[in-house]
């Protein structure tokens, strides 16, 4: 029995996680490794394809090819998601270093807060 493979991109979330939304599908001729068949009906590949599966002549294996993001991506989507910019960040540890104000009055505090649960969400590996 010949096999198709149908890779499928999912689009991944500011969290990381793939939503349902698919951004690609493309399907794969075993016997053709380097041609790729569009799933557009009415294309003759594409049809021929189908023709093969009824007949019980071929199968589709899905295969899931979605990229998932390192974790500092995935920890600055959360940031930003979460409302804590980059800037605020700077601004605050300049204010705390620099100028030497307390944590209350660099607003330290409550961004450390809001990090450690971006950071509990997406733990480096060890």
């Amino acid at each position: 029995m010949k096999t198709y493979t149908k890779h499928i991109t999912f689009e991944v979330d500011a969290a990381g996680d793939a939503t349902a939304k698919v951004e690609d599908v493309s399907y794969f001729d075993e016997d053709r490794p380097r041609a790729t068949i569009p799933e557009e009906p009415g294309n003759r590949h594409y049809d021929a394809m189908l023709a093969e599966v009824v007949a019980d002549e071929a199968e589709i294996v899905e295969v899931d090819i979605t990229v998932y993001p390192d974790i500092p991506t995935m920890r600055q989507r959360m940031y930003a998601k979460e409302g804590i910019p980059t800037e605020e960040l700077v601004v605050a540890l300049w204010e705390r270093i620099v100028e030497g104000r307390t944590a209350d009055e660099a607003g330290i505090t409550g961004l450390q807060t809001r990090r450690v649960v971006v950071k509990n969400t997406h733990p480096k590996p060890e």
